[in-house]
């Protein structure tokens, strides 16, 4: 999973190990891996930049990926596509790191390994929100699905706030509060 400390890459991790999956995040930062291992229960996580980013996910799944979901591209993209296993699988959802650049570069394992890449686009899923909301609610309920929210203060900070997303400089969902809360 990668952009696994993002609200996209925490939540699939943890519907994923609620379905019995291992799941392994990649991320930003010591304190997000401490993260996603300590507080959602991902068996794993490796940090991007700590060097040897394939080396770290061959050494997180020695027998390789089965599911990858891909948020960012890239050369996240290229370390996982070298470390799939045979006739895995590859879930696009997002392209961060592409959208200044091409890539990936190790495209050539999706034919030596068999692999099966397929788009995820969440706006193909909107009809089946409450049908969705209706399966997380227990869970969320229950504590298996958790989140942090960085919270930007005032308008005038939404682009502050839109840079973390590219930075890496937020932990969960960012948002903008625009206002204090009513009641």
């Amino acid at each position: 999973m990668s952009a696994a400390s993002g609200v996209t890459g925490a939540l699939a991790g943890q519907i994923a190990k609620q379905h019995g999956c291992r799941v392994v995040g990649i991320t930003g930062s010591a304190e997000k891996s401490a993260w996603l291992t300590g507080e959602l229960g991902f068996d794993a996580a490796v940090v991007r930049g700590d060097g040897d980013l394939p080396g770290a996910l061959r050494a997180a799944c020695p027998d390789g990926i089965d599911v990858y979901f891909d948020n960012v591209g890239g050369t996240v993209l290229d370390a996982a596509l070298e470390n799939m296993a045979l006739f895995g699988r590859v879930a696009v959802c997002g392209l961060l790191a592409n959208y200044d650049r091409t890539g990936p570069y190790k495209f050539d394992q999706i034919l030596m390994k068999r692999l099966t890449m397929t788009g995820f686009f969440s706006p193909d899923f909107y009809h089946r929100g409450p049908d969705i909301n209706r399966r997380l609610l227990p869970w969320y309920a229950g504590g298996a699905l958790k989140m942090a929210f960085d919270v930007t203060q005032g308008l005038e900070n939404t682009l502050a706030a839109y840079t973390k997303l590219f930075t890496g400089g937020k932990l969960g969902k960012a948002l903008v509060q625009v206002s204090e809360a009513t009641e």
